[in-house]
């Protein structure tokens, strides 16, 4: 019974000493200025919509147009790589969905 008790006080502080980390982490990045730059978004019927880099996710892009449009998008594609739909842009993108081509 000791020796869980002494494993748990371990765990304790290895976890409070993870969570401090995690926050001085964190005020570092959120204290960073994410650059932005106008970006081109390719939708799958070939029309660009223009945002800023950083900003917004091809899925926002996607839903601010049209709801079905952003239930067919699969993925984003930048440079041949599949990329989420749900991570911000950082450089042009193109949105693909079931019925575009690959």
């Amino acid at each position: 019974m000791a020796q869980n008790r002494v494993d748990w006080q371990y765990s304790s502080a290895f976890i409070d000493e993870r969570l401090k980390l995690w926050d001085e982490l964190k005020t570092i990045s959120d204290g960073k200025k994410r650059e932005c730059h106008p970006i081109s978004v390719t939708l799958p019927d070939g029309t660009v919509k223009k945002c800023m880099s950083n900003d917004t996710t091809p899925y926002q892009i996607a839903l601010g147009i049209s709801g079905s449009l952003a239930r067919e998008a699969i993925v984003a594609k930048d440079m041949n790589k599949t990329r989420s739909l749900y991570g911000l842009c950082h450089c042009e993108r193109s949105i693909v969905g079931f019925e575009s081509p690959i």
